[in-house]
């Protein structure tokens, strides 16, 4: 998602400058916000987190956000969709919405990958039966849950 600056310093969501890939893929990057609501970003990712992660938000295979260990106002993410209609799902939502039109992010830096084909994802919002270890996996005996990406 390329993200651009308005007027007013938010931002607007734009993906036309991006290849998003066909199918089922992933994207990382990193947010850098205003370090003064830094902690009000962090508020409104625990929440789409928990959102991306339940059956609410069909399409969202995996969702990280995860801060910055040096600097609080950093958030560093990594999403995997089964489409880029997913994507958009997830982007339309009043709670992302106004994240991005709130002036609190500084700047977004994102990559759009393929998965490689064949890889298997044990994905929490997935119903039972459907989640996969792969068997080389499955020695370690303690492991109740491995969320496991592999990227080009």
């Amino acid at each position: 998602m390329a993200d651009k600056k308005d007027n007013d310093g938010a931002f607007e969501i734009s993906y036309h400058t991006f290849d998003v890939p066909g199918g089922e893929f992933a994207v990382y990057g990193t947010v850098y916000t205003d370090p003064t609501h830094a902690d009000d970003v962090g508020a409104v990712y625990k929440q789409t987190t928990r959102r991306a992660l339940s059956p609410e938000e069909p399409g969202t295979i995996y969702y990280c956000i995860s801060r910055d260990r040096t600097d609080p106002s950093i958030f560093h993410f990594f999403e995997r969709y089964e489409s880029e209609e997913a994507l958009h799902r997830h982007n339309e939502q009043d709670l992302v919405k106004s994240l991005v039109t709130s002036g609190w992010m500084r700047d977004v830096k994102a990559v759009f990958v393929k998965p490689i084909v064949g890889a298997e994802v044990v994905a929490p919002n997935k119903p039972a039966g459907q989640q996969t270890i792969p068997e080389n996996l499955t020695r370690f005996s303690r492991v109740k849950t491995i969320k496991i990406v592999y990227i080009l």
